[in-house]
């Protein structure tokens, strides 16, 4: 038996969402010295190795405010990429691949 259109299921509307965009920003280096450098993403202390001639990209994504991140050379040979930004994660690309 057919039931009229009107008590047939309807197809609910579709709804607009308000996406809010994440926050994301990058820092990129060559290393162009002959000797390997250490590369060390804090605060999370993940460290690194960047052969000579290889590139890497440090990404902050997400958080509550404007990304920031910060480069300190602490030796010759290690720099530390500090990504101040609360609430944020990051990404390590190395040669165009992502490590961690």
């Amino acid at each position: 038996m057919s039931r009229p259109l009107s008590a047939r299921t309807r197809c609910s509307q579709a709804k607009l969402v308000n996406i809010k965009m994440t926050n994301r920003n990058s820092v990129k280096l060559k290393n162009s010295f002959a000797t390997a450098l250490s590369i060390i993403v804090e605060p999370w202390a993940n460290e690194f190795h960047l052969p000579p001639g290889s590139e890497c990209e440090v990404v902050s994504i997400g958080g509550a405010v404007d990304t920031e991140i910060l480069i300190e050379l602490e030796a010759p040979s290690t720099l530390i990429f500090w990504v101040n930004t609360p609430g944020a994660l990051y990404e390590y690309w190395q040669d165009g691949k992502l490590v961690d």
